[in-house]
């Protein structure tokens, strides 16, 4: 398989893998995605996923304790599945690696909009999250997001 045909037949994905190739080509070589990373036609962006050089996007990596990857369902979008936070964990995650937000300032800077969160956030459901994380400095941030989110 010639690179042209790869990425014209990936056009619509963002990000690919060996299983997506496969499915173009099913004797696909490895050797290829080697040389087109030093042609620097592609990106690996982490094992086994990749990106066209092209395309502009900045990843970072984040790390959660093990004990922390819940809250998600699977979600399906043109045939793949992915896992998707549910909202209660997707505040909390943000709010847990952006230890800087912390004031009502920093809370209108991200852009929460309070009417959403009230209305699809479960409060038991977010404060259960909450106390799995067993973090006071998360803790003391989210009561002061409470308060910012219910005087917003």
């Amino acid at each position: 398989m010639q690179y042209i045909e790869l990425k014209e037949q990936l056009k619509n994905f963002k990000i690919f893998n060996l299983n997506d190739i496969r499915k173009i080509e099913e004797d696909f070589d490895l050797r290829r995605l080697n040389e087109w990373q030093k042609k620097n036609y592609i990106k690996k962006i982490r094992q086994g996923f990749y990106i066209f050089s092209d395309l502009e996007i900045n990843f970072t990596y984040r790390h959660l304790k093990p004990e922390l990857l819940f809250g998600y369902g699977l979600r399906e979008c043109d045939g793949h599945h992915y896992r998707m936070a549910e909202t209660e964990k997707a505040v909390l995650d943000y709010l847990y690696f952006n230890s800087k937000i912390k004031d009502e300032e920093s809370f209108m800077g991200a852009r929460f909009n309070a009417d959403e969160f009230k209305k699809r956030v479960n409060t038991e459901k977010f404060n259960k999250y909450l106390a799995a994380f067993n973090n006071k400095a998360l803790a003391k941030r989210v009561k002061k997001f409470l308060t910012y989110i219910e005087h917003a």
